[in-house]
This record gives C-alpha cells, sequence and structure tokens, in this order.
C-alpha cells in the first residue's frame, strides 16, 4: 500500500513538471513573436502607421500643386488661344463680307453710269453721282490697304494706322451724305430700271458703311502697349 501510495505520487509530480515546462515553452514562443512591437504594442517599424500616413502626403502634396498649377496655366493658355482664334476668325469674316459688299458696290456704279436720259437731266446727274462715288471706293481702297498691312507686331506696339482709320471714318460720313442726296435724285426719276438700281446702290452703301464700322471697332480694339500715344498723335 505504501509503495502504491509513492508511485502515484511520483506520477503526478512528473506530469506537474512535464506542464510546467510545457507552459514555459509556449511563453518563450510567444516573447519571440512580439519581438517586433514596440511598448506600445504597435509594429516597430520605420515609423507609426499615423508618421508614415503624413509622410506620405507630406510627400505627394508638392506634386498635386505643381499638377494644379500647371493644368491651370494650360487651362488659361488654351482660352488666350482660342480667344485669339475667335478673333482671327471674327476679322477674317469681316473682311470677306467687306470685299463682297465692295465688290457689289463697284458693280452696281457701272450701272448707275449707264443711267439713261430723263427729263431735267437727271439721268446725267445720277451718272455724275457714280463718278464721284467711284472716287470715294477709290480712298476707301486704299485707307483699308494702309490697315491691313500694317504688322501684327506693329500694331502691338503701336496700336492700328490710326490715320487710316481717321480717314475711313470720313468717308464713312461722305457715304452717309451721298445716300441722302441720291435719295433726292430717286425721287425725281421716272425709269423703273432706274430707281431699281438706285434703291440697290442706297441699300449696299448702307451696308457697305455698317461693315466699315465693325472692321474699324475690330482695329481699336486690339489691346497695344504705345496706341493711346500714337492716337493722341495722330489727333
Amino acid at each position: 500500500m505504501y509503495k502504491s501510495l509513492i508511485a502515484i505520487a511520483t506520477i503526478l509530480l512528473t506530469a506537474a513538471t512535464l506542464n510546467t515546462l510545457a507552459e514555459s515553452n509556449q511563453g518563450g514562443s510567444g516573447s519571440n513573436g512580439n519581438s517586433n512591437t514596440n511598448s506600445n504594442g504597435q509594429p516597430s517599424g520605420s515609423g507609426t502607421p499615423a508618421m508614415q500616413g503624413s509622410q506620405g502626403i507630406g510627400a505627394t502634396q508638392p506634386v498635386q500643386n505643381q499638377n494644379q498649377v500647371k493644368t491651370q496655366n494650360a487651362g488659361e493658355e488654351q482660352q488666350l488661344q482660342v480667344k485669339t482664334q475667335e478673333e482671327q476668325g471674327e476679322e477674317n469674316d469681316n473682311k470677306n463680307d467687306l470685299s463682297g459688299i465692295r465688290s457689289s458696290v463697284a458693280q452696281q456704279i457701272q450701272k448707275l453710269l449707264s443711267t439713261g436720259p430723263a427729263a431735267g437731266g437727271i439721268g446725267d446727274q445720277v451718272r455724275e453721282w457714280a463718278k464721284a462715288q467711284n472716287q470715294v471706293q477709290t480712298k476707301i481702297q486704299e485707307n483699308l490697304a494702309n490697315v491691313e498691312n500694317k504688322g501684327n507686331a506693329a500694331k502691338f506696339l503701336f496700336g492700328p494706322d490710326y490715320k487710316a482709320i481717321g480717314e475711313l471714318k470720313m468717308e464713312m460720313e461722305q457715304n452717309r451724305v451721298r445716300v441722302q442726296q441720291l435719295e433726292q435724285l430717286k425721287l425725281k426719276l421716272q425709269n423703273q430700271a432706274d430707281i431699281t438700281n438706285v434703291q440697290e446702290m442706297i441699300a449696299l452703301i448702307n451696308e457697305e458703311n455698317t461693315a466699315l464700322q465693325e472692321r474699324i471697332s475690330l482695329e481699336e480694339a486690339q489691346p497695344s502697349i504705345f496706341g493711346w500715344l500714337m492716337k493722341l498723335l495722330v489727333k
């Protein structure tokens, strides 16, 4: 009986010892698994997640700012190009319209020069009017050429040809006066073909004045550095 108790005690002691050793081994492996953590229980890498996130934001923010500036500059440059193209398109359209109108005016003048004789010499007066208007058209062409032949660089520095523009404005005023004269002559005509030609002439001159005013406005609206000074000197 005594021997049996000793055997049981030995077995229990051995089991307890083995259990203690097993728990000790598990604790050692656990400490090795946590060797990469710091005192706060966080991974002991190059920095905490907050620090790493702040470093990422700091590194990317200048790049983002540069991209925003580049995008903004590209957008402004594109808008400027579009605006310049639109202005050039308007100028070209005005040139084409004005050229077409002036061609029609020249053709209509030839019709008036062929006006037949009428009572009171009205036909002769119409022909004289057409001759005088033909001279006005020549002056308009010369001043338009001066305006168009001035280079873009010169316009940017000194503005458009203000002298030629001033001449065009005076010729536009002559056109208005001469339209009134032609209106009075029309009332005295009896031939319907002559009346129709005069009416068309009046309409064409009014259209020419409108196109000339648009062209002058486009020229004067262009920015320049010393244009204001040149404008004062011309006056």
